[in-house]
């Protein structure tokens, strides 16, 4: 980065969120020269740093739409990916339980929409729930289990993203803003501001994953087309629990929400969250202790082994008008726009490559998926954290809140 004042390229991808990083790999392992563009100093360092941490099945889309057609791909794509690459994680399912009778009949409304799409659901009464969880707080009336849920370290799934991406020849240039971008003679001319001045890129596409930037990149091309109206998540996070649990207990799912979830990370830390609130309004720390009194009801040993606060964040989503994802292919101006990827960016991302690969390179196979350099297992990542996190690229460090918290070791307070 920085040693060379212009530069050729196939494909200049703006932004190293989930998404950017997700077409990233998919182009890369498609063998086109490609760039990532990114203006801060560390990937998934926006909105990709203020996530759940739970990659989803998609069983909250809509059939139909582009969300649940890149989450259908996902669902397998997923988890062959952090196995293959060694991100932390583990296999959870998500268990939506019911505490009220109206919960319950909504929970039932659930489990028959789940059986129409054909996504893995089963209803757990009573006793099947508390025997799979058993430090579940009482009361509960009942639960739908989906099967598929991964809870994963979100931090390092995007270190996975972009070393496999790199292994395959991808470049990455830091701190590196686009300025302009024109169309001329089929390529794309970017003047990019780097850390040592000014530097020119030509590509023959441009795909814009600048997440809640994406209506600002795409004013360089067009008048933008969707309308950013980003909302914000609440997450508090908590030391860790004696007896934990297996699973992501969450709340019943409404048209607007998927609800708040309260589940153990791959660090064993308890988090709660998320809310759902527009920018600019209400206040986080009346959030986050609607979000604890959450937590003690679901979680008893909140207040029994009076666990502290380790931290709290507010992610932001780039969500729109629109409830789908806002994803939009012009190919005579070779411009892709990935914009509107709401709270399942991370999720979708293996789609989303696909779905722009395949129209940047149609036809062109995907090279035998061999990674040459997995991460390190969980246990040699906590006993030789400052090594290799120096170790890991382009003095990459810990965005995630989760991710911080879980490298911090015991004890620490973000």
């Amino acid at each position: 980065q920085g040693l060379s004042m212009s530069a050729s390229f196939d494909v200049a991808v703006i932004g190293a969120g989930f998404v950017g990083l997700g077409v990233l790999r998919e182009l890369s392992l498609r063998k086109q020269k490609v760039v990532c563009l990114e203006r801060s100093s560390q990937i998934a360092s926006g909105v990709s740093k203020g996530n759940t941490g739970i990659v989803c099945t998609a069983s909250d889309a809509d059939p139909g739409t582009v969300e649940f057609t890149c989450l259908k791909h996902g669902e397998g794509a997923n988890l062959r990916f952090v196995q293959a690459m060694n991100v932390p994680h583990r296999r959870s399912g998500a268990i939506y339980v019911a505490w009220t009778e109206a919960e319950r009949l909504a929970a039932l409304r659930l489990l028959e929409e789940h059986t129409q799409k054909q996504t893995p659901a089963i209803w757990l009464n009573p006793d099947e729930l508390y025997q799979r969880e058993p430090s579940l707080g009482p009361g509960a009336q009942g639960a739908v289990l989906v099967d598929g849920e991964i809870i994963v370290e979100p931090w390092l799934f995007a270190v996975a993203q972009a070393l496999h991406a790199r292994q395959n020849g991808a470049e990455f240039w830091l701190q590196s803003t686009v300025k302009k971008a024109r169309y001329k003679t089929g390529c794309w001319h970017l003047d990019v501001s780097g850390p040592d001045g000014p530097m020119s890129i030509s590509a023959s596409w441009v795909v814009n994953c600048a997440g809640l930037s994406a209506d600002k990149v795409e004013s360089f091309y067009q008048p933008p087309w969707f309308e950013l109206s980003p909302i914000l998540g609440d997450y508090v996070i908590f030391d860790p629990p004696a007896e934990g649990f297996s699973s992501a207990i969450g709340s019943v799912p409404t048209p607007v929400s998927r609800g708040v979830y309260v589940f153990c990370t791959v660090w064993g830390n308890l988090v709660v969250g998320p809310t759902r609130r527009p920018l600019g309004e209400g206040n986080h720390s009346q959030e986050v202790e609607r979000l604890r009194r959450h937590a003690e009801r679901v979680c008893p040993a909140v207040v029994r082994e009076r666990l502290a606060v380790r931290g709290t964040w507010s992610g932001a989503r780039p969500s729109t008008e629109r409830r789908d994802y806002r994803i939009k292919i012009d190919g005579p101006q070779r411009w892709i726009t990935a914009a509107g990827i709401r709270s399942t960016g991370m999720s979708g991302a293996a789609g989303i490559g696909r779905l722009v690969a395949d129209a940047i390179c149609p036809g062109v196979a995907v090279v035998p998926d061999v990674v040459t350099n997995p991460l390190p297992d969980q246990q040699r990542l906590l006993e030789q954290r400052s090594e290799l996190l120096s170790a890991l690229g382009a003095d990459w460090s810990p965005q995630h809140t989760i991710s911080k918290v879980g490298f911090a070791g015991p004890g620490s307070k973000m």
